[in-house]
């Protein structure tokens, strides 16, 4: 992953975060994934469900103990860069940041 920011949306899966989170390789791809959130080279597109579906995973005490910064991931999911999309089917659009 470089370091230039993308003017595309993701949809990252909660495994993905989790295997991000838990992987001991900080060169796993799925690490990259979670670095490139974090620091905002990777814009993502959440719904109100998959927000809660990561709020509900990764506050599990098990990674909670893993991870000690997981807890202010969870509390800035839904600052910038995210998208909070409220369609039910975004279509094409949710693969373009606007």
């Amino acid at each position: 992953m470089t370091n230039e920011v993308t003017s595309r949306l993701f949809i990252v899966d909660t495994n993905v975060l989790v295997a991000g989170l838990i992987t001991s390789q900080p060169s796993s791809p799925t690490a990259q994934v979670l670095d490139a959130m974090l620091d905002g080279r990777l814009f993502y597109l959440l719904s109100p469900a998959l927000l809660r579906e990561y709020r509900q995973v990764l506050l599990r005490p098990q990674l909670m103990r893993l991870h000690r910064n997981v807890w202010q991931f969870v509390m800035s999911m839904a600052a910038p860069p995210v998208s909070i999309c409220t369609r039910k089917n975004p279509g094409r659009r949710a693969h373009r940041a606007r």
